[in-house]
């Protein structure tokens, strides 16, 4: 099993045209599902229980070290989520990783979800600039 994905804050979830049915949904997360499916996956890091998609990455953008990616993930996270809802203590912060074929639907979430942008990380709008360059580092 992949250590990114054994991650307790890290769910799957899969795009229901893709996988109609719920129990089709439960999908063995290994490295071959990952390396086969890299261009229709997306990691999604979000804030106040989905209320805030703070940003999106593809897959293939992280590090090939999952212990690696894994460590940046929860301490990027964490540094997002303290600042823009330390109101919420730590609650409500989440990171999925999102399979699906069809990337410009987008994900759902508060204050108007997020995009999935093939080849580079999307930011929500009032977390540019602030996050980017801590955003680079973790994802080289």
């Amino acid at each position: 099993m992949n250590a990114l994905l054994e991650c307790p804050i890290l769910k799957l979830a899969v795009d229901h045209d893709v996988n109609p049915r719920k129990e089709d949904c439960i999908i063995e997360l290994t490295e071959k599902f990952l390396t086969e499916n890299e261009d229709n996956l997306w990691l999604v890091l979000s804030g106040d229980w989905g209320g805030q998609i703070y940003l999106t990455i593809p897959i293939a953008m992280l590090p090939k070290d999952r212990k690696q990616a894994e460590r940046a993930i929860r301490s990027l996270l964490r540094e997002i989520d303290d600042a823009e809802w330390g109101s919420n203590e730590g609650d409500g912060r989440g990171a999925e990783v999102v399979y699906t074929k069809h990337p410009g639907r987008g994900v759902s979430g508060g204050m108007g979800g997020g995009r999935l942008l093939k080849g580079q990380v999307w930011f929500h709008s009032d977390l540019r600039g602030r996050w980017e360059t801590r955003a680079a580092k973790c994802f080289k």
